[in-house]
């Protein structure tokens, strides 16, 4: 079974969940950019530079999310001083309020892309097709070092992203 929509045919290229891929492995994504579900007349994007940056497909809807948002504001606390940045894809919120209401009560402290029908997850390459929540750690050249599927746990995804940081040398 592939995980993720993963282009391949042979399920042992799939690397486990949250497992670092091989530098010489990782696939290369385009900038993700889009409106700010905070702000319509403010583009997010994870283009600027930085050691890692942890992007994070979530909707209010979800169960699972709501669950790992205190874990990911952990995450992003702990990085900040790193340098790593974190974006959200909140996806099908077709009622803006709603997602709003849950970043803020929620108290996430970093931006996400306001994208209800999917379309951000286009530029997410072979990922395009993940389930929500998903998480992917990318590294300083905007390569997928790691994915996480379903909810993520702060001390699961802290180490992976510190292993990211300490190859661009932070």
């Amino acid at each position: 079974m592939a995980l993720l929509g993963a282009c391949s045919a042979d399920p042992a290229a799939v690397p486990p969940n949250g497992a670092l891929l091989p530098v010489d492995q990782r696939p290369t994504i385009e900038a993700i950019t889009g409106e700010s579900l905070l702000d319509p007349d403010e583009v997010v994007s994870t283009a600027a530079a930085g050691p890692a940056t942890v992007v994070n497909v979530w909707g209010a809807w979800c169960g699972p999310c709501r669950f790992e948002t205190p874990e990911l504001a952990r995450a992003h606390a702990e990085t900040a001083d790193a340098g790593v940045r974190f974006v959200g894809i909140n996806v099908r919120d077709h009622v803006r309020g709603y997602a709003v209401d849950f970043v803020k009560d929620n108290a996430v402290g970093y931006p996400s892309i306001y994208d209800p029908p999917g379309r951000t997850l286009l530029n997410l390459g072979r990922y395009r097709n993940v389930g929500v929540p998903t998480t992917l750690i990318l590294d300083g050249r905007h390569r997928v070092a790691a994915v996480f599927a379903g909810a993520v746990l702060a001390d699961d995804l802290l180490p992976r992203i510190r292993e990211v940081v300490a190859e661009s040398g932070g």
